[in-house]
């Protein structure tokens, strides 16, 4: 994990691989904690694909510090 706080723009936009980056986690953890409710991802509507608020990594970071 990443000791220093990410950083990223509060309503900013990230896709998996950027949170995972910013967090300092891996792909499957970031995973399990979406299914464990820990965060909460968005959907592109185009493509159903997820990304990620700034506001919800950084909430995710300080929550597991």
């Amino acid at each position: 994990m990443n000791p220093f706080e990410p950083h990223v723009a509060p309503q900013g936009r990230y896709d998996t691989n950027r949170a995972c980056a910013e967090i300092g986690i891996s792909r499957s953890t970031l995973n399990r904690y979406c299914r464990a409710g820990r965060i909460h991802p968005g959907y592109h509507k185009a493509n159903m694909r997820p990304f990620f608020k700034g506001s919800e990594i950084l909430r995710l970071w300080r929550m597991i510090v």
